[in-house]
């Protein structure tokens, strides 16, 4: 049994580490759709309501609460939430999931009446292989990795997630996702904009905006890989250089997804600098911004994505 035990433990900290190592590299596979959150969430509570020493009940409205989202991976993080309310609830006690609208955003929490956590080590909760350990928790095992892929997840998602709780009284733990509507449907066609530095991200909004386009922007390039694979922006306008990845790896990453290999990608480069891979890009620009350049560029690429 100790054999078995190890093995299993050992066999998803592997799983977990290469999970997280993808989502580090943006090669985590994200299939974002519609989806109608309110079965994604009974399922789940299905999937645990056969643990007679852990109740649950769960609290779904009637009405569909769509969202553009990654069925999957909603599922994964909800019975990751489910199995740690569980988990950190030796004693038993009740765990309650709820699914609400909140303004713009869809919420689903997880509330248990378990061990709880002290303030202090709240903010330990969503590092990577962090774990909190104390008299009460030695005898439970974990990776430390469940809640930092949780928090990935949602942040690929355009979410949140968010603790609340007390020593000795149980936990809250809860993500928000946006709720599919207006800002999923956009009329006007959508440039994503990847540059680490606010000024260069300013400027080509500027244009791009200037040219009825409409724009997203993030700092870094798994973020970018993230939300193109949620957005499908008709245009990418990407820096050579950002944080995590480069302008050419981001730019593999959407050329081999299916969802977005079709997406074309302008790079704030010299051709020279590219070391061979322009033909990676759409159009190389200068940097800093040439207004008329870029206008041009996104003019071309939109009109040959249609």
């Amino acid at each position: 049994r100790a054999i078995v035990q190890s093995a299993t433990h050992m066999a998803s900290l592997v799983e977990k580490t290469l999970k997280t190592t993808r989502l580090e590299s943006g090669q985590f596979p994200f299939e974002f759709g519609l989806l109608d959150l309110g079965p994604v969430v009974q399922e789940g509570a299905a999937r645990f309501a056969t643990d007679a020493a852990h109740p649950l009940t769960a609290t779904v409205p009637e009405e569909p609460v769509p969202a553009w989202a990654d069925r999957e991976r909603v599922a994964e993080i909800l019975d990751n939430l489910l199995s740690n309310a569980v988990k950190y609830s030796p004693d038993g006690g009740e765990v309650h999931v709820e699914l609400r609208r909140d303004g713009a955003s869809a919420v689903i929490e997880v509330r248990d009446r378990g061990l709880g956590i002290d303030e202090a080590d709240l903010g330990r909760l969503f590092r990577p292989f962090s774990r909190i350990r104390n008299r009460r928790t030695a005898a439970i095992e974990g990776s430390g990795l469940g809640l930092y892929i949780c928090e990935r997840i949602v942040k690929a998602h355009a979410g949140h997630l968010w603790v609340e709780s007390e020593v000795g009284q149980g936990s809250l733990f809860s993500f928000s996702l946006p709720l599919y509507g207006a800002a999923a449907t956009l009329e006007a066609p959508l440039v994503l904009i990847a540059a680490a530095d606010e000024a260069t991200r300013r400027e080509v909004r500027r244009v791009a905006e200037g040219q009825g386009f409409a724009t997203h922007e993030v700092g870094d390039g798994v973020e970018a890989v993230e939300a193109a694979l949620r957005l499908v922006p008709a245009v990418c306008v990407v820096d050579r250089v950002l944080p995590r990845l480069r302008g050419d790896q981001l730019a593999e990453r959407l050329r081999d997804h299916a969802a977005t290999q079709g997406v074309p990608v302008l790079v704030l480069a010299d051709a020279a600098a590219l070391a061979g891979q322009e033909g990676l890009f759409r159009a190389c620009l200068p940097k800093p911004v040439d207004a008329g350049a870029l206008a041009a560029a996104l003019e071309e690429a939109s009109k040959a994505r249609l």
